[in-house]
């Protein structure tokens, strides 16, 4: 509606009618825009103090959603040590690259790089 109520008013051509309407007409969009926003806003506070702030679409904010326990048959995570030490350890779900050997030991990845 804007830029209809801008093209309106360019070409009114000094015809004050068609001004008139031209600024009716920004006038009734940015209303209209005020109360969309307004009831995006309404709705937004509600329903996060109904859900107590959860939010069913994901969020830069939000905390990752609960993991599931991996499948018996998903491939595990696993330390990967250099045989010499010269090289850091590997934290991965993949085989062992030649050069490491797997370190049984190691639960987490924090493990892993002790």
């Amino acid at each position: 509606l804007m830029i209809y109520a801008g093209i309106l008013w360019m070409t009114a051509q000094g015809n004050d009618d068609k001004v008139q309407k031209a600024k009716d007409i920004i006038i009734a969009a940015i209303i209209g825009l005020a109360v969309t926003m307004s009831a995006y806003a309404i709705t937004y506070f509600v329903t996060n103090r109904l859900t107590g702030g959860e939010s069913s679409r994901s969020s830069p904010l939000a905390s990752p959603p609960p993991t599931q326990p991996p499948s018996p048959d998903a491939p595990r995570w696993k330390c990967c040590e250099y045989e010499d030490s010269s090289q850091d350890d590997i934290w991965t779900q993949a085989a062992c690259s030649e050069g490491y050997i797997e370190d049984t030991g190691a639960e987490t990845e924090a493990d892993c790089a002790t």
